[in-house]
């Protein structure tokens, strides 16, 4: 979750997440946790914005790079 929430932070653009019916902000700490996503969800990003492109393929490179988590 924090990973997520830095790198959106990091873009101008307004950054969602959506998992199932619920819909957060991606730069809220308590909203990422708040989608109670299991490893594996399939979560949709969303972005608004003059870097909106960017926000997003930053969010979904971080999640193939497993969000920089080495076990």
């Amino acid at each position: 979750s924090t990973e997520i929430v830095k790198c959106a932070t990091s873009f101008k653009s307004e950054v969602r997440l959506v998992y199932q019916k619920n819909q957060v902000n991606a730069k809220s700490i308590l909203g990422v946790l708040m989608l109670a996503a299991a490893k594996g969800a399939k979560i949709q990003v969303e972005a608004m914005g003059d870097d909106a492109e960017e926000a997003v393929s930053s969010l979904l490179s971080l999640a193939y790079n497993n969000f920089n988590i080495h076990y």
